[in-house]
């Protein structure tokens, strides 16, 4: 895609990327080469200088196991939410576990006491 004037949208994507990447433990050069795109490019995406193909974008979601809307529009859905989860170390995905059946609880209790 053509190099151009950063917009506010363009700028927003490429801050997701760029944390994306960085989130992954990945240089531009090893997320460039992954996607078979220039280092420059790559940098481009980040800097909101160029756009994302469709494929492009598609090869993003699945390279960071997140959504296209995530990368978009910065919503986060429940799938990228366990993607992220599933690629925390094993310790941290036992205290996330943890919370949310401490969390599920506190509902369940929550629900039987306005029935009763």
């Amino acid at each position: 895609m053509p190099r151009s004037t950063p917009t506010s949208e363009s700028t927003a994507i490429g801050i997701r990327v760029q944390q994306e990447r960085t989130r992954m433990g990945l240089t531009r050069e090893q997320l460039a080469e992954m996607m078979d795109m220039s280092v420059w490019y790559i940098t481009d995406i980040e800097r909101g200088r160029s756009g994302l193909s469709i494929p492009g974008l598609i090869q993003l979601c699945e390279i960071f196991g997140c959504s296209a809307d995530y990368l978009l529009f910065g919503r986060l859905d429940s799938l990228s939410l366990s993607a992220r989860v599933d690629q925390l170390p094993a310790e941290l995905r036992k205290l996330v576990d943890d919370i949310l059946a401490k969390q599920m609880e506190i509902i369940k209790t929550a629900q039987n006491l306005e029935e009763d």
